[in-house]
């Protein structure tokens, strides 16, 4: 796999905001399959409105990834997704006793 598409991938999820999400469109292959614990979507605009609903309901979203292998047409990239829960706690009382 080129080493280059491999670096803008990485580059535009470290630095994703919802100005950039359409960035996807010259990365990702429009017949995308995703799948995560809380996804399982088929197509290139179902995989970005999942990025538009995070930046819409969570507050600072950060991604960190990591290359993990690369050989050929095949790459591992581990992402992790950091973000602040209070914008999404807000609506819940916590009560201490």
């Amino acid at each position: 796999m080129k080493k280059n598409y491999i670096n803008n991938y990485l580059n535009l999820f470290s630095n994703l905001n919802k100005e950039n999400i359409k960035k996807f469109d010259d990365l990702v292959v429009k017949d995308i399959v995703f799948i995560d614990p809380f996804n399982n979507i088929k197509g290139l605009d179902n995989f970005k409105n999942i990025f538009y609903h995070m930046f819409d309901t969570v507050e600072e979203p950060k991604f960190l990834n990591n290359l993990f292998f690369e050989k050929d047409y095949f790459a591992l990239i581990l992402i992790f997704l950091n973000y602040d829960l209070s914008q999404l706690l807000s609506n819940y009382a916590l009560s201490v006793t």
